[in-house]
């Protein structure tokens, strides 16, 4: 198996976006109430979050793949 690093893509967004709250949740629930947890989530990984990082061309978004 090969692994790469390319620039995020606009279809990315959904898969990222689960990736990245689950990956949170799973180190910062013991911190938090479950109602904190969702609330952050939703406004920081949601697809439309994500996807407006991708589309902000100041920043930059990647994204690792297996091919």
């Amino acid at each position: 198996m090969s692994v790469f690093i390319r620039e995020a893509k606009t279809e990315d967004a959904e898969i990222i976006g689960r990736v990245a709250a689950q990956s949170f949740t799973e180190t910062f629930e013991w911190y938090n109430t479950a109602e904190n947890m969702r609330d952050y989530n939703e406004s920081h990984f949601s697809t439309s979050q994500i996807l407006a990082e991708i589309e902000d061309k100041i920043g930059s978004a990647s994204y690792r793949d297996r091919v």
